[in-house]
């Protein structure tokens, strides 16, 4: 059949422009248009993205099956007039009846099926495994043992010197395997032939006989007549330049002589040195020493190249010979395989082992597309788009503005290229921000329109006008939302005095308190840069969560079980020991052992019989009694890894506990701030994002152990050993490629800068240091786009939008002081029992309910009505009386008019300065028993009121016929409201001065205040 709409599209969606939201409505209405799920092949960058495309797909389906409106509203979208409820309940029971091979994934997921099917034809094993860090780091140092003890003791030291850098933490196998990593995966992107280079390839002029050269130009040095003072005496500035560059040649140390003195005017272009006109002898010698200077130093760099070339090229068949042996291949070994033999491939011979026939392709996040991934898909979309009769579609969503992940292959440059490549592809634009408000698109279009023209970019306008081309002028869609925007300058007093972290960190800290319910971000350009916010922010008790991975020995408890794991193989090792002695650990070890020396063999005993998960649960007694809710955290994750490692067998306790330090997870949301990279906010949105560092340079080459033109699609790909500037001054195709090198970082870097900002929903916060000079960073250009000297800080927009901002939903504020963790981060997770856990509420026996069944039912249903009250004077019962009986409507229509709801009353609160309200507040914390056994509290407290000036307020609703006394009531629930009030003080320790309990009996109509 013939599609009703454009089967080449090609869609370039600005940041929050809803590309997921137009891909999911192409993959409707083709399934609208009768074609079949298993047709369809939608793959984006990650597998969140890919999840949330799923999502999304079964929302509308849901969504237009549920209500005739909304499948009216989706029909409108999508171009199919007769979409009814009814169609998408059909559709949605073909999309789950295929799930199980639904190919909606990320590209690593194709590439791993396709190539499990051609395994024999591309070189593969029959099957294979995907292995884990560790696991592949293992492979990688077998293999480097083996191809390390093939050379000799000199070849290895020649190879130390030129693939590593000194670092007196690391051993020099560590920093070979370090940087091993990186270069594998760099030659693996091409052949050997990109490493090979000649000299004309440099344009050096080879010498008849260097030596003879050499000598010949030291007679003629040894001659030149030293130029003279206006006294008549030789100009001891030249005679001294003039020896020092004879020393250097005879020394051979070409680096430093081009490095200084007349080698380095000349090289420079300069007819002057010393101020003073280079007679035209010295002219002639020296440039007869730079030729030979330019032979030297490329013939060694060329022959340096090669060796490290010819390394790799051994290291790396050894490594894919050791995969292939341990049949385990990771995600990027089976994309470069497949991408590489993909010629061998019949495509017809392709579908047919896919068990399908691909009739539509719709692809995500294109502007990160790899060669090698564009190399896979390439057959496939070249023989859709050459289908005559337009019953096969290309759906393409990609930003070439918000490229950043060159570093990683991705070219941006194949999105422009799909039109040049399939003529008949139309191309649309979404630039209709769904996400930011006015005041954040305001601020995209007025540093990014006519950036062009930016001081701060000078010499680079050739650059930015080619990103440029991908910036049309930004509209926001959500003209309702506050927004705000400051761009400030940090003083040298105030980074002196607490820093540039501890600003922020006040700010956030107003601004959270204001609105506790706000998504906040701190986003920085590395991973480096986290740890100071993230102490910043809980040194003001706000509840943070570090993004991009940490490790689980950043645990004091983690850190010791490993050093006692690591002394059952290296029993002499004295840092583990004296690390062991000086913890609690070590005090249980001799406790039961009498020495750790003695506690060895039988922790070994305990591995050999329980595994490495029941010797940790044994040795976890020896905290017991000093350890906080991280260390718990991270001891489950410990354990986790152990359970695993247990059941998988056949590896050793120091091949785990590598596994171990390798390990990194991300941090559950323990509150609402996050402080994360930019890369790491791709895809997400935040209430206020703040930028504090905005000083890293644009232009600086980000690879330093090698220069490599920039990824392309087309073209040589080259590589050689980086050269420092004094080299590269001395060829111009190596300053040409390092040229193109900056001109494609500084394009990235305006992507991150623009991916950045572009996170905001309502509020964006820039710092800026106060140097005048700034280089070419990116605050230089937020200055200069943003700020008119001599202005200090400019603010636009609404500075109380916290005030008007959407609130999440059962939005809440922790700070993390205080032994304390979330219920979301204790409940939901698989946890290891070895606390008991205790609930409060479940401890108060159920008195006088109608029946247990009717009452949980009823209770549910009035306390989510109660929860949605923050004021008695914005309540109305009409609007939440859905679900609640008759009965229970004139419950509460008798209560709102009744002195019972006085204490939701506002203004009750008049003088008690700014109020925080939280409903449904989870909690849990450890108590001890007085067996000292630790118990775990949590529980859900119904309403909090925590004001200003140090008062706080708990609220318990009670609902059922409550017959007894009001005495006998508080004594009933006193245990409860006591572990609440224990809970408030440790959630908000500096502002639980005064803490009053009520309990409010919802079916009497009555208020009971109740002692802590």
């Amino acid at each position: 059949m013939s599609l009703a709409f454009q089967p080449l599209q090609l869609c370039e969606a600005s940041a929050g422009s809803g590309k997921t939201f137009q891909l999911a409505h192409r993959y409707v209405s083709l399934l609208a248009h009768n074609q079949d799920p298993d047709s369809i092949l939608a793959s984006t960058f990650s597998r969140k993205a890919s999840a949330e495309i799923f999502n999304r797909i079964l929302s509308l389906l849901i969504l237009a099956a549920e209500d005739e409106s909304a499948a009216r509203e989706i029909a409108e979208r999508i171009g199919v007039p007769p979409f009814t409820s009814s169609l998408a309940v059909d559709l949605l029971r073909r999309v789950l009846k295929q799930l199980s091979t639904l190919p909606i994934g990320t590209l690593d997921s194709y590439a791993q099926r396709v190539a499990r099917l051609f395994a024999g034809e591309i070189g593969l094993p029959s099957d294979w495994d995907i292995p884990s860090v560790t696991e592949e780091n293992l492979l990688n140092e077998e293999a480097l043992r083996e191809v390390l003890e093939a050379h000799t003791d000199s070849e290895r030291k020649q190879l130390f010197s030129l693939i590593t850098s000194p670092d007196a933490s690391r051993t020099v196998f560590s920093r070979l395997h370090g940087k091993l990593s990186k270069l594998s995966l760099i030659a693996a992107a091409g052949s050997p032939s990109d490493w090979s280079w000649s000299y004309e390839d440099l344009s050096i002029e080879v010498p008849a006989g260097a030596d003879r050269e050499e000598k010949e130009l030291l007679q003629i040095f040894k001659s030149l007549e030293i130029p003279t003072t206006k006294a008549g005496a030789p100009d001891k500035r030249w005679q001294k330049a003039l020896e020092s560059s004879v020393q250097l040649v005879e020394n051979g140390d070409w680096v430093e002589f081009i490095s200084k003195g007349v080698a380095l005017a000349i090289l420079n272009g300069s007819d002057t040195f010393q101020s003073r006109e280079i007679p035209d002898r010295w002219v002639d010698a020296f440039s007869r020493a730079l030729k030979l200077a330019r032979y030297s130093l490329g013939d060694l760099l060329i022959r340096r190249t090669e060796i490290v070339r010819n390394f790799l090229s051994t290291y790396g068949e050894k490594v894919f010979s050791l995969k292939v042996q341990y049949r385990s291949f990771g995600f990027s070994d089976v994309k470069h395989t497949l991408s590489s033999s993909m010629e061998r491939i019949d495509f017809q011979h392709l579908l047919y082992r896919l068990d399908r026939r691909i009739q539509h392709v719709l692809l995500d996040e294109f502007q990160d597309t790899t060669a090698a991934e564009w190399h896979m898909l390439q057959m496939l979309v070249d023989e859709i788009a050459s289908d005559p009769g337009g019953t096969r579609s290309l759906f393409v969503v990609g930003d070439p503005k918000q490229s950043i992940y060159g570093w990683r292959g991705g070219l941006p440059e194949l999105f422009s290229q799909l039109r040049e490549r399939y003529s008949s592809m139309a191309l649309s634009t979404l630039d209709h921000s769904y996400r930011s408000s006015p005041v954040i698109v305001d601020r995209l279009n007025e540093v990014f329109l006519g950036l062009n023209d930016c001081r701060a970019l000078g010499g680079y306008e050739e650059t930015v006008q080619q990103w440029m081309e991908h910036f049309t002028e930004h509209q926001s869609a959500r003209g309702e939302l506050a927004g705000f925007s400051s761009v400030r300058i940090i003083s040298e007093e105030e980074d002196a005095d607490v820093g540039r972290e501890g600003v922020l960190a006040r700010e956030v800290s107003q601004l959270h308190r204001e609105n506790p319910h706000l998504e906040i971000a701190v986003l920085v350009r590395t991973n480096k840069e986290l740890a100071p916010f993230v102490y910043a922010l809980e040194r003001e008790g706000l509840p943070v969560s570090a993004e991009g991975g940490s490790a689980i020995t950043d645990s004091p408890v983690v850190l010791a079980l490993v050093h006692c794991l690591h002394l059952l193989s290296y029993p002499r090792d004295s840092r583990s020991r004296y690390h062991v002695q000086t913890t609690p650990l070590g005090a249980f070890l001799e406790e039961h052992f009498e020495s750790i020396d003695r506690a060895l063999q039988p922790l070994r005993d305990r591995i050999a019989g329980e595994g490495i998960a029941g010797c940790l649960r044994y040795l976890a007694r020896g905290f017991s009694s000093a350890s906080c809710t991280k260390d718990e955290t991270r001891f489950e994750q410990l354990f986790r890894l152990a359970l695993l490692a247990d059941e998988k067998g056949g590896g050793t306790l120091e091949e785990f506990l590598k596994e171990v330090r390798a390990h990194r997870v991300e941090e559950a949301a323990h509150g609402f701030i996050r402080v994360m990279t930019i890369h790491k906010s791709k895809g997400l949105e935040f209430d206020a994002v703040f930028l504090p560092e905005l000083g890293y340079p644009l232009n600086r080459v980000q690879e330093r152990d090698v220069l490599k033109t920039p990824e392309s699609s087309t073209g040589p790909h080259r590589v050689i050993l980086y050269p420092d500037r004094q080299i590269r001054a001395l060829f111009a195709p190596l300053q040409q490629m390092y040229e193109e090198c900056v001109h494609a970082q500084l394009k990235e870097e305006l992507s991150v800068l623009y991916v950045a900002m572009s996170r905001a929903k309502h509020a964006l916060y820039c710092y800026l240091s106060s140097k005048e000079e700034r280089g070419i960073t990116a605050e230089a250009i937020v200055a200069s786009r943003l700020l008119c000297p001599p202005e200090q800080c400019r603010e636009v927009g609404d500075a109380t939008w916290y005030r008007r901002a959407e609130k999440m939903q059962g939005g809440t504020s922790f700070p993390s002081k205080g032994k304390l963790t979330l219920k979301s981060a204790v409940k939901n997770r698989c946890r290891i029992r070895f606390f008991p856990v205790e609930n409060p509420s479940q401890s108060v026996s159920n008195i006088g309910l109608r029946s247990l069944s009717d009452s949980e039912k009823r209770g549910r249903t009035l306390h989510q009505v109660f929860e949605q009250i923050e004021w008695v004077s914005e309540f109305s019962v009409g609007d939440h009386s859905q679900g609640l009986s008759t009965e229970d409507v004139q419950l509460l229509s008798r209560l709102q008019e009744s002195p019972f709801l006085e204490i939701l009353i506002k203004e009750r609160y008049q003088n008690s300065g700014s109020i925080r309200i939280y409903r449904e507040l989870p909690f849990s914390y450890f108590v001890r028993r007085r067996n000292n056994e630790r118990h775990l509290m949590s529980g859900v407290i119904d309403r909090v009121v925590v004001t200003e000036h140090g008062g706080v307020e708990v609220m318990e609703f009670k609902t059922g016929y409550l017959s007894e006394s009001s005495e006998v009531l508080r004594q009933k629930f006193s245990e409860q409201l006591s572990a609440y009030a224990e809970a408030v003080q440790r959630v908000f320790p500096e502002s639980a001065r005064g803490i009053k309990l009520f309990l409010l009996l919802i079916d009497r109509g009555e208020v009971l205040e109740c002692s802590p």
